[in-house]
């Protein structure tokens, strides 16, 4: 991996802005702000963020910060992973560490969403 991270930090606006997007998708990380990286989870999402650069979206919200995204996609206060596009939920990913028996499966579901874009 490179020197500069491929995850934006989200505010909800953003985080709207990206679901919504008509083109692509957006992989979108939603958890407590300050919560820790148990399993490498940042390191797997800046993983996929890279292999997909230009093609898919990957942020990360705070969800405390944005009680109206989290109310509007069902977001509980365990840390989620949201692959979106057009505004509808493709896949969610609740409590996940990683490495993830998922992450093959997600990966595949990344690539059939941006064929579809």
């Amino acid at each position: 991996m490179g020197g500069s991270s491929h995850i934006i930090e989200l505010d909800e606006a953003a985080a709207f802005a990206a679901a919504r997007a008509v083109t692509g998708a957006a992989l979108i990380y939603v958890a407590p702000a300050g919560s820790g990286d148990a399993g490498g989870t940042a390191r797997f999402l800046e993983a996929l963020a890279e292999r997909y650069a230009g093609r898919l979206a990957c942020g990360r919200l705070d969800r405390e910060a944005a009680p109206t995204f989290a109310r509007v996609y069902a977001i509980t206060p365990a840390a989620t992973l949201l692959l979106l596009r057009r505004g509808r939920v493709i896949h969610r990913l609740v409590g996940m560490s990683f490495p993830d028996p998922m992450a093959p499966a997600l990966r595949s579901l990344i690539e059939r969403s941006l064929e579809a874009a």
